[in-house]
């Protein structure tokens, strides 16, 4: 019984020596105890509302996200859709003046010579020519696929087909000419 008398004497100058640092510990944990308690007893409806209007805030502003990229797209497509019109439109002028002054050239150089030659006259002039007139058509031949219009499409094609033909037509005939000159 001594014995422990002098075990327990020796733990009492222990206590005494860490009894603020154990107030203290015990203090602040009542404070943060109450601190918690108060917490949840207001806390819940306080918590509930901002997080309600946190979440209707960010479903509002997705949703206008939304709304502001679906916009932004349509009027990115328009705007390409219009480019494409006019770059289309564009090769169509193109097109058309390109073949408008070459059948003129045609008409002034060679057309009105072989118009007045009668039934089987051979058509002894040279003509220089060459492929290389088609410098739209053959720069632009990939938008070719792009014309909406079916027959306009097809009657492009056919058209610088005949005149390719009529080219090499006359080119075979300056073959004949040098020939017969000969």
């Amino acid at each position: 019984v001594a014995q422990q008398k002098i075990q327990l004497g020796r733990k009492i100058p222990l206590l005494l020596h860490f009894a603020p640092v154990i107030l203290y510990v015990k203090s602040n944990m009542t404070t943060t105890l109450e601190m918690i308690d108060t917490a949840v007893k207001v806390g819940p409806s306080l918590n509930w509302n901002s997080l309600i209007s946190s979440g209707i805030g960010a479903l509002i502003g997705s949703a206008l996200t939304l709304v502001a990229t679906f916009v932004a797209h349509c009027l990115e497509q328009k705007k390409h859709e219009k480019s494409q019109k006019k770059l289309i439109f564009s090769f169509l002028q193109g097109i058309h003046d390109e073949i408008e002054t070459l059948w003129n050239n045609y008409n002034e150089n060679v057309g009105s010579h072989v118009e007045a030659l009668k039934e089987g006259e051979a058509f002894n002039n040279y003509w220089t020519v060459t492929q290389e007139y088609f410098t739209i058509y053959i720069k632009n031949a990939h938008l070719i696929g792009q014309v909406d219009d079916n027959d306009l499409r097809k009657q492009i094609v056919s058209t610088y087909a005949q005149a390719k033909g009529l080219i090499d037509s006359y080119l075979l005939n300056n073959e004949f000419v040098k020939k017969h000159e000969e």
